[in-house]
């Protein structure tokens, strides 16, 4: 049957390619910091850029109050109880 195939892999790959391009796209993420903690800014930084590098949108912005939260990212410092990580994680997740 001439004339009646369907699209190869290549012909897809094209369509969804055209289809990524011509979508709006979406508003980064938000990542807050505690603006008052130098190393957790560093952090927030480092890991917007990482995430860039893998195709994520992320702004990281200083934390203010929590009724004008922007985002639904949230940077922590935690101390955790033992240097066993199934200890550590544990505890974390009891609290």
């Amino acid at each position: 049957m001439k004339g009646k195939r369907k699209p190869g892999p290549a012909a897809v790959d094209a369509m969804f390619a055209k289809s990524v391009l011509i979508s709006p796209a979406p508003p980064p993420l938000v990542l807050e910091y505690d603006a008052a903690d130098p190393l957790a800014r560093a952090i927030a930084e480092r890991v917007a850029v990482n995430a860039a590098d893998v195709g994520l949108r992320l702004q990281a912005v200083q934390a203010g109050p929590p009724s004008q939260a922007a985002g639904k990212l949230r940077l922590a410092r935690v101390r955790l109880g033992s240097i066993r990580p199934r200890d550590a994680l544990g505890a974390l997740a009891a609290s």
